[in-house]
């Protein structure tokens, strides 16, 4: 959907006259919403109105339309296709037949099972649960609010909104596994819950300032287990080393007793192969 948004304002079809700017209810044509933005508040039917306006002429609007068809499906699978194609007939619109790339965008949509009642409890679940999901990835804050953002734009699509996202956010940050950043973010909830006034964009503003401040006290610092491993792997190194010492450079150093161990110990099999 982002790379459509990008496509979609290069060609300027969510422009005012766009055809991806679309009136939820044909009677009143000046109210009108951004489909890539509030396809889960505009019906098939309405889109179907606005198509049905132009669709038998040569103007830009059946021009674009067309190219928004041509790039939709050229982005789908063999598969994908195939299933757009059982409601070929939703999409073509007018007494020419022509293919409609807004009518094709909703029917995708609807397919995917981005604008349904199940998927705004899915992801008010999600929204629910993030404690979860930000220990899933390893406590990623930045990778946490790209998923937080992308839940939010989804809910609101549907022309809904969500009341408890400040508290599922502390929730999630308190479940976070570095303490400094712990208490840091518990310290902003408390001044929240004297009434400090704060936003969500706000919160996951300090939380992403504080991680970067964090990753950049700890970059380059090794982790006390690779530490500890590092120092192992010397050590053995250098006994291998003494074992791989060819006979020829020892016998100038040690009696000729301590030849023959050395000599038992490659027999056994600890010699360099």
């Amino acid at each position: 959907m982002k790379s459509l948004k990008m496509r979609a304002k290069k060609f300027g079809w969510t422009d005012n006259n766009g055809i991806l700017i679309i009136p939820p209810d044909p009677a009143t044509p000046n109210v009108v919403k951004n489909l890539l933005d509030d396809y889960g508040t505009i019906s098939y039917e309405a889109i179907l109105a606005k198509e049905q306006t132009y669709m038998d002429t040569d103007c830009r609007g059946t021009q674009d339309t067309h190219m928004l068809y041509e790039c939709i499906m050229n982005s789908l699978t063999d598969e994908g296709r195939a299933k757009l194609n059982i409601d070929d007939d939703m999409y073509t619109v007018g007494t020419n037949e022509r293919m409609s790339g807004a009518c094709l965008l909703k029917i995708l949509i609807r397919k995917s099972h981005l604008d349904s009642n199940a998927t705004s409890s899915m992801i008010r679940f999600k929204l629910s649960n993030l404690d979860e999901y930000l220990s899933e990835i390893d406590n990623d804050i930045n990778k946490f609010h790209k998923y937080v953002k992308v839940l939010i734009d989804n809910l609101h699509a549907r022309g809904e909104t969500t009341h408890d996202l400040l508290a599922n956010l502390f929730k999630a940050y308190a479940a976070c596994s570095d303490q400094t950043f712990v208490k840091y973010m518990s310290d902003v909830q408390t001044r929240w819950e004297d009434d400090e006034a704060l936003t969500p964009n706000q919160l996951m503003q300090k939380a992403a300032n504080k991680f970067k401040i964090l990753n950049r006290k700890t970059c380059g610092r090794p982790h006390p287990r690779k530490t500890r491993r590092l120092q192992h792997s010397s050590h053995e190194l250098g006994i291998l080393n003494l074992l791989w010492t060819p006979l020829s450079s020892i016998q100038l150093q040690t009696p000729w007793y301590f030849h023959i161990y050395i000599s038992s110990i490659g027999a056994c099999g600890y010699a360099k192969t």
